[in-house]
């Protein structure tokens, strides 16, 4: 079963949960994939993951399932499939983002969280 995207008729409710986002310290997510090749996680929005919840608190935890680990990116998308990925937002999330254009600095977090924590859930 293909994971749903976010549901255009609640934008109100949408409002006030990115409102509430925007003053989290930790937004916790279930990645829909993680690539292993480049530690990357795939985390697909959906009415109740806004794509904010990997973006707007300063530390995000993404946790995903040791049978949803693919090889590399060709691996993520065949997995969403083509109709998932052309109706959904996914993010993909390797790590903090970082820029040096301020006086040649290494800024982090400046377009999302500062840190990045990822979890592998294994079976028993």
């Amino acid at each position: 079963m293909k994971p749903r995207g976010i549901d255009k008729g609640h934008e109100t409710d949408r409002a006030a949960i990115i409102a509430q986002l925007a003053q989290t310290d930790i937004g916790v997510a279930e990645a829909h994939f993680a690539i292993a090749s480049t530690g990357t996680f795939a985390v697909m929005s959906a009415e109740a993951r806004p794509g904010s919840l990997t973006l707007l608190p300063p530390i995000s935890v993404i946790i995903v399932h040791i049978d949803r680990v693919v090889p590399n990116l060709a691996a993520a998308i065949a997995a969403f499939g083509a109709e998932t990925i052309a109706t959904n937002r996914v993010s993909f999330i390797t790590g903090p983002s970082r820029t040096a254009d301020i006086e040649k600095r290494i800024v982090m977090g400046v377009h999302g969280p500062k840190t990045l924590y990822g979890a592998i859930i294994w079976p028993e």
